[in-house]
């Protein structure tokens, strides 16, 4: 969807539907889909997760704007959306941060399911290297690897079998989600792209990622650590047992004498 006012911060999460009476919390004229958002964000009486949109405005004074404050995942398809030939369902994506900013999002005690800190549910597992689509279970485009993990988070809460638990993402834009069986097997080298591995949680509910990465691009469980003895950074790889040699904290790794890798 394309925003004029508050790029990204939702999705079309059903066209050609409305959502029923029952989940209406408010219901305004809008100029354009764009103002609808628009709306969604600013509002202050409530949290607002998602509107409703009709496309074809005619002029018999009905409201073409309506919006909710009921979380997605505890929407039912087949009693809260129904079908309406000139309307279209928008799931908001992003609660704080930039323009996408409720006036009362941080000041009340509420966590919706789908957050712009959803990215920090996952782990940082392979640097350059890419899911292979062949054993993929879903795979889209995706402008950024938020996006990308937005739809790993869709596709788990509607799939118990064969659930999305890794996600890859490269700058060409392709998103491939996987399960995590195999997932060494599963990985392709792309210098473009980046592996992703969800840890549990949601939104805020999730630590802070790992900004300490290893020489070969692995994300660290902990922060690096200095053996005292032979005076080498090294750090325990997060999402897979083992250890790997990092940079000194604060210095950009260089090549050294016979190793095709930077330290």
């Amino acid at each position: 969807m394309h925003c004029e006012y508050f790029s990204d911060c939702s999705v079309e999460y059903r066209g050609r539907s409305r959502f029923s009476f029952q989940l209406v919390e408010a219901e305004i004229n809008a100029l354009d889909v764009a103002d609808c958002e628009k709306s969604c964000v600013e509002e202050s009486r409530f949290v607002c997760t998602g509107f409703s949109y009709k496309r074809n405005t005619d002029s018999n004074g009905y409201k073409n704007c309506e919006l909710t404050d009921r979380r997605f995942s505890d929407v039912n398809n087949a009693f809260d959306v129904g079908n309406a030939e000139d309307w279209d369902v928008f799931e908001r994506t992003r609660f704080s941060g930039g323009q996408c900013k409720s006036s009362i999002s941080n000041a009340i005690n509420f966590e919706p399911n789908e957050v712009i800190e959803r990215l920090d549910c996952y782990d940082l597992y392979r640097e350059g290297f890419g899911l292979s689509r062949r054993n993929a279970v879903g795979f889209f485009r995706a402008s950024d690897e938020e996006e990308c993990a937005y739809e790993c988070d869709r596709h788990r809460e509607l799939n118990r079998a064969n659930a999305c638990a890794v996600f890859s993402w490269s700058e060409n834009g392709d998103c491939v989600l996987g399960d995590g069986r195999g997932l060494e097997r599963s990985l392709q080298r792309d210098r473009r792209a980046r592996t992703w591995q969800y840890r549990g949680g949601s939104g805020r509910g999730c630590r802070r990622r790992s900004d300490t990465f290893t020489v070969n691009g692995k994300a660290c469980k902990r922060g690096s650590q200095l053996n005292t003895e032979v005076r080498y950074w090294y750090c325990e790889v997060d999402g897979e047992p083992g250890w790997d040699y990092c940079c000194r904290p604060g210095n950009d790794c260089g090549y050294s004498d016979g190793y095709e890798y930077p330290w």
